[in-house]
């Protein structure tokens, strides 16, 4: 049977129940209240339908009357769309955003962008603490696999909008929220298992336990997949958990949070060559696309990084609240690299001056010996007459360490008045991480030389402060302002340097204000289908500090204190040196924002155009070093400026459709780097167009979508050289699931999903960057895959 329950100042709620048997039954029912300036259960917004009134959700977070641009992915859409991939690309279906992964096939590590604004210039919070690593500013969305199961609702705001979302927000921020345990949610045990393409396996065992005791409830999860990637050698063995609890009481919400797993990958960071993509190589073109260069069966990345999360949301008035959120996270990991033909100088730099003899050259391949201009072997006739030759290269197995442990506390004050709402908050973000570099074995070594050789070793130390007040103002029943002030600093350190005694300090203090409109034009009528609509415009200044190797990276040879001869970049004193030399600039961000949404019944419109305006922002030359990482320098002045737009329709209750597109320009208006001139090039990496387009349909229990992408040219560089760039792709996807649930065994009910992927079996690019020797390498895609999913819930 069917209840429902309304109530004039509450979203709806309809239960279904399925009786068995007679008897009697229980049931808690909740209600959401409704917002100021809300009338309908879906206006503007698509917020989670059931959640407590906890400030850890509602404060992150915007909502129809803040004048900022985003979009919301629910919990029910998370579920229809995940299939165990990471979770960028599952994002991509909204708009400006693209992503790629280095196996192809999306398992593994993934990188995701927006508005042509890299994921280190994305702030990324889950439940309001931050992911974005202290130093780097990336994110490692491998350490969260399978994770959209716990998750009850993404927000994706783009632009700078207000400080709820972070410190980090420059291209957007992306809000990852998890479920309440014993919110909206009944007793269930549910199993997963999925295989799919490239040998793909996911095993899911999850728990709810709905209220308890009318104040608890409990959730959790465990996740074990495998994949071998589609690339070669780029296969990843994964572990995922997650466990969540909660006590509720009238006025006092606490939730304590822990998830993480370890990881073990193949890596394969580097894309292949041009020749790779048609086969030119071997003549196999499916064979050659495949191709890692990576090729050493060791080169894995091990990795481990648990959370720990405490939120405590206390309504101490009506009208008046204060939530606390302590965190911490520790990360402790290492990988390997197999370098053949490495220069001894750059590991061993006592050896800088001198190289080891070889009497025999036929001992390692010519390109190992010293050669003067002529390609002759450099050799020195000892006293007894014979002729020594001086060994330049050698082969070398590498590992790279890193230890590291975050903890943050961010308090909110939030106060309700007759002007709106005010909230007043912070963050404290303590962060430490030892890094070393170390020699496992090598062909040959010099003398004296162990395994436990350090050719790096030293520690980083980060202090994050900031705080702010956040308003947003009911002026008349129709215009809503925001205004927003935001106080940041930041402060690296560095020292411990076992090898060179370098160390320095380096602050970074900015003010960041904000403010914006929200108007609305139109007043709704479900009776005569009248929309609501209402313009919305804000304004924005933010500034973000460089990453830490941008100011100085202990790991780069050529900035080592030994080719400072005239000590233009390190100061001596005792004990070592201090780090005197230029570094990157912080990024100075003025925003601009513009949109109006149109809501009807069964449709709604957004459509938002952005000017964000830079200073100083850190582009890639376009090359990458051993690490993959991109090689940086702040460009004078650029600018990022599209059109973004956003719709539905549902011309029947079965069916709906939905799209996305985005039209961008963003280029440099002044950057000369080493005497060219770039002035007007698109920036690299970033398509000038991306589009989405879904059709799906729900009859009973059948359920299937139909989804559509495509995603413009993407430079390598930022020379805008077309012969060069990763070409316009398009990909077409397919969703089909059946939930049964009168099933055998007393089962509550039983799913099958079949997700396929790239249906139409295209070849493309989803990346491409220029290598260090100035080579263009790309990051291929999958062809077409499928996934095959069954669940059973108890």
């Amino acid at each position: 049977f069917v209840l429902a329950f309304t109530h004039p100042l509450f979203h709806s709620y309809t239960l279904e129940i399925a009786l068995e048997e007679f008897g009697s039954i229980r049931q808690n029912a909740e209600l959401k209240p409704l917002r100021v300036g809300e009338t309908t259960a879906e206006f503007q917004s698509e917020e989670p339908r059931y959640q407590l009134e906890e400030v850890v959700v509602q404060t992150t977070r915007a909502s129809a009357d803040h004048p900022v641009t985003f979009t919301n992915l629910s919990r029910s859409e998370l579920a229809e769309r995940d299939y165990g991939q990471d979770l960028p690309l599952l994002l991509t279906e909204l708009p400006n955003i693209t992503a790629y992964s280095d196996g192809g096939n999306g398992i593994g590590y993934s990188y995701l962008r927006m508005r042509g604004f890299s994921q280190n210039r994305i702030a990324v919070q889950l439940n309001g603490t931050p992911l974005n690593d202290a130093e780097s500013h990336e994110v490692f969305w491998i350490d969260l696999p399978d994770f959209a199961k716990d998750v009850q609702d993404v927000q994706v705001q783009r632009g700078v909008g207000s400080s709820l979302y972070g410190p980090a927000a420059l291209g957007g921020t992306i809000n990852l929220v998890t479920r309440t345990p014993g919110v909206g949610d009944q007793p269930q045990i549910r199993a997963e298992g999925s295989y799919g393409s490239w040998n793909t396996r996911r095993a899911t065992v999850s728990f709810q336990s709905g209220r308890i005791a009318n104040s608890y409830g409990i959730n959790a999860r465990i996740t074990r997949m495998q994949s071998d990637g589609y690339r070669f050698g780029s296969w990843a063995k994964l572990w995922s958990y997650y466990l969540g609890g909660t006590r509720i009481t009238p006025r006092h919400t606490t939730r304590l949070n822990f998830y993480g797993g370890p990881e073990q990958v193949h890596l394969a960071y580097e894309g292949v060559r041009k020749e790779y993509l048609n086969g030119s190589v071997t003549g196999d073109m499916e064979n050659d696309r495949r191709y890692n260069p990576l090729t050493y069966g060791g080169e894995i990345d091990n990795f481990f990084q648990p959370h720990y999360e405490l939120h405590d949301d206390w309504r101490l008035t009506e009208g008046l609240s204060l939530t606390n959120t302590l965190y911490l996270f520790r990360g402790d990991g290492y990988y390997d690299q197999w370098r053949p033909q490495s220069k001894l100088n750059k590991l061993f730099f006592d050896f800088h001056w001198q190289t080891i003899e070889i009497l025999d050259t036929t001992a390692y391949p010519r390109s190992y010996y010293d050669q003067d201009t002529t390609g002759s072997l450099i050799a020195d006739t000892l006293a007894n007459g014979t002729l020594v030759y001086r060994l330049k290269n050698f082969d070398v197995l590498k590992r790279r360490n890193i230890g590291e442990q975050d903890w943050g506390w961010i308090p909110r004050l939030s106060v309700e008045h007759r002007f709106g709402l005010t909230i007043v908050g912070g963050e404290v973000r303590l962060h430490d991480a030892h890094h070393e570099g170390f020699v496992r074995w090598g062909n040959p070594l010099p003398a004296g030389i162990g395994s436990d050789y350090r050719y790096y070793n030293y520690k980083v130390y980060k202090r994050s402060f900031s705080g702010y007040i956040h308003n947003i103002f009911n002026v008349t029943d129709q215009i809503r302002a925001l205004a927003d002030l935001q106080f940041q600093t930041h402060r690296y350190e560095m020292k411990d340097d076992m090898l060179w005694g370098v160390r320095f300090e380096k602050a970074f203090t900015s003010i960041s204000p904000r403010c914006g409109f929200n108007y609305l034009i139109l007043q709704p009528d479900n009776k005569s289908n009248s929309p609501a609509a209402s313009v919305y415009t804000n304004l924005s200044w933010a500034q973000r500090e460089p990453a830490f190797k941008d100011i100085y990276d202990p790991q780069d040879y050529d900035g080592l204190p030994l080719h400072d001869a005239e000590g233009s970049h390190f100061a001596s004193v005792a004990g070592g040196y201090r780090y005197i030399g230029p570094s990157a600039k912080p990024e100075k961000l003025l925003d601009l924002e513009a949109g109006t949404n149109w809501q009807w019944n069964n449709a709604n419109l957004g459509l938002n155009l952005y000017w964000m305006s830079l200073r100083d922002e850190i582009v890639p030359y376009g090359t990458i070093n051993d690490l993959g990482q991109y090689v940086s320098d702040n460009a004078d002045e650029t600018l990022h400026e599209g059109i973004e737009l956003a719709g539905s329709y549902s011309p029947v209750s079965a069916l709906k459709l939905s799209g996305n597109l985005a039209l961008t320009d963003h280029h440099f208006v002044l950057y000369r780097p080493q005497g060219s001139t770039l002035d007007g090039n698109r920036i690299a990496f970033d398509p000038s167009y991306s589009a989405n387009v879904r059709a799906e349909t729900s009859i009973g229990q059948f359920g299937a979508a139909v989804a559509w992408r495509v995603v413009g040219k993407q430079f390598v560089d930022n020379t805008e050289n077309k012969d060069t760039a990763a070409p316009a792709y398009e990909l077409l996807s397919l969703d089909i699931g059946y939930r049964f649930k009168s099933s055998p065994a007393r089962l509550k009910a039983v799913e099958f999903r079949v997700r396929v992927d790239n249906v139409l079996d295209r070849e493309y690019e989803s990346f491409g960057y220029l290598d260090d020797e100035g080579l263009p390498r790309y990051m291929v895609g999958a062809p077409r895959a499928v996934y095959t999913t069954m669940a059973v819930e108890l």
